[in-house]
């Protein structure tokens, strides 16, 4: 999960400020604490190399096998005098190998460390530190040549008893001292936030939610605290081209609606006249078939109808008929050239335009031929006709 959004901002700071305050002052007091370690340490060395050094003077003017209540006195002095040193050894060569002679310790013996025996050898003092466990002491070795011309070294041992204690005062203090400190930073860190960050962020969520509710004039304070007070001019100055840009799209949609609306108005007008003109196109279809019908039925009706007029006029002609039968044969003739007549207004009104188209001539001519021919007879008329296939 994502610590930045599980986290507020003001929980965020705080962890930040405390864990940096906190290493901070930890290495700060880590250094301090060294460097007190290390001054110590150099003000309990110096005091017991110049005992060791001051023992080691005394050492000089006895031998060997004897030591006097005078230098017992004198270790006494020494410790009363550095409080810190807690023993006194001192060692005689035998052959090569340092052995103790005589040590304030009454308690326990102690053979001699690398350290002293290499101090030893090379004839020069040496100051060193030595931890044992959880204590650590200052050792320093001086050696020397006893009356009696034996090799010697006297060692002082000095407790850092001191360093223990100012150890834990300086844990004590640093403990009190990270404390207060997170403390005072946590109480800062909320005093802050709580009379400008809160206060302002809560400003602008509040306008915020004004100005999404509709409320388009809601504008924030300016004179907010710190960065605060610009950033609401920048958040006003945003929210005034929001409301300009919503306004500009508001009459871009009422402009587009009005042309919409227009459009469709033109559309309905444009689907109505297409409607009539669909619907006059069909009934001229409709007109268009039963004229086409009308003159094809006019003209098969009216040629059949031509010829038995014909032959009734030639019957008519015939001197030979009774007057009931002439009679008839006009009434019937009057009747064929009544229908001839309704036929040719049938034409005459569903006459479409002359269309031009190839015909054959002589199939036609043939026709009117066989029609014509009983009049043609009747006249004793001859008529001759050569077509492609010859006369007939």
């Amino acid at each position: 999960m994502n610590w930045g959004r599980k986290w507020s901002l003001q929980t965020r700071i705080l962890i930040l400020v405390v864990a940096s305050s906190v290493s901070v002052l930890g290495i700060m007091e880590w250094i301090a604490t060294l460097s007190a370690v290390h001054a110590i340490e150099d003000s309990v060395a110096t005091p017991t190399a110049s005992a060791a050094r001051t023992l080691a003077g005394e050492l000089t003017a006895l031998p060997s096998t004897r030591f006097p209540p005078e230098y017992q006195e004198r270790v006494r002095e020494v410790r009363e005098l550095e409080p810190n040193v807690v023993r006194v050894d001192v060692y005689g060569d035998t052959d090569g190998i340092l052995n103790l002679l005589q040590s304030s310790s009454t308690r326990w013996s102690r053979a001699p460390n690398s350290q002293e025996i290499a101090a030893f050898h090379s004839g020069r003092a040496e100051t060193f530190k030595v931890t044992d466990g959880s204590a650590t002491k200052i050792f320093s070795s001086y050696p020397f040549q006893f009356a009696d011309g034996r090799k010697g070294m006297v060692t002082v041992v000095s407790s850092l008893w001191a360093v223990n204690d100012v150890l834990a005062a300086h844990l004590r203090i640093r403990l009190y001292f990270v404390l207060g400190t997170i403390f005072f930073f946590v109480a800062a860190i909320v005093l802050v936030f709580r009379t400008s960050v809160y206060r302002s962020v809560r400003q602008l969520v509040e306008v915020m939610n004004r100005f999404r509710s509709g409320e388009l004039s809601a504008r924030a304070d300016e004179n907010l605290a710190g960065e605060f007070g610009e950033l609401a001019s920048h958040f006003n100055r945003m929210l005034e081209e929001i409301q300009g840009f919503n306004d500009h799209l508001k009459q871009q949609v009422k402009a587009a609606t009005h042309e919409l609306s227009s459009r469709n108005r033109q559309l309905q007008g444009l689907n109505s006249i297409l409607y009539e003109t669909q619907k006059r196109l069909s009934q001229a279809e409709r007109l268009a078939l039963m004229g086409q019908l009308t003159a094809t039925f006019a003209h098969e009706i009216g040629s059949p109808l031509s010829a038995i007029s014909t032959h009734l006029q030639m019957l008519l002609e015939d001197s030979h008929l009774s007057p009931q039968v002439r009679d008839r044969l006009g009434l019937a003739n009057d009747q064929i050239d009544r229908v001839c007549s309704i036929v040719q207004n049938l034409l005459t009104s569903t006459r479409q335009p002359v269309r031009k188209f190839l015909v054959e001539l002589e199939e036609i001519v043939r026709k009117v031929v066989h029609l014509l021919e009983p009049t043609l007879e009747s006249r004793r008329i001859r008529f001759d006709f050569q077509g492609f296939g010859g006369p007939f």
